[in-house]
């Protein structure tokens, strides 16, 4: 073999080795996108569930002011601050969900939304007090009025 044969193999050699390098490499850029797809999908959850948990464990007598609540009865100055608080963590929980959400799977989050703001209509009032001053992310907004809103 001369010189001029050998070089060409070592090329098609070499070539051949960058293209696999690149193959394996978008392999890996794929099952790190899956992995991260499935982290955000778990820390959503979480934040659903320590929601409801909150709750579900009376967290801070969160069960006694929404009891309170439901029976028309007067809260405290600072139950009132508890309840505005966890109103707001619940509006900043869907804003965090909305935005985590693959485009093609945000829509799913509507009966979830809907069936919380239904269960508690100081949501909707404190929406009405704090989405038109910055508050929050404007596509979330759009989104809330578009389709959670409405459903009230």
């Amino acid at each position: 073999m001369n010189m001029d044969s050998v070089n060409k193999w070592l090329t098609l050699a070499a070539n051949l080795g960058v293209i696999s390098g690149i193959v394996f490499l978008a392999v890996e850029i794929e099952q790190n996108s899956d992995q991260l797809a499935a982290q955000t999908r778990n820390t959503m959850f979480e934040a659903r569930a320590a929601l409801e948990n909150d709750s579900a464990n009376n967290t801070g007598g969160i069960a006694e002011i929404i009891a309170k609540l439901r029976k028309g009865e007067l809260l405290t100055d600072t139950e009132g601050v508890q309840i505005r608080a966890r109103r707001f963590r619940t509006l900043r929980t869907f804003e965090y969900i909305i935005q985590e959400s693959p485009s093609d799977r945000v829509y799913l989050q509507v009966p979830y939304m809907t069936a919380v703001v239904a269960a508690d209509s100081g949501l909707i009032d404190l929406w009405q007090i704090t989405s038109t001053g910055g508050s929050f992310d404007p596509e979330f907004v759009r989104f809330m009025d578009e389709y959670v809103l409405p459903q009230q």
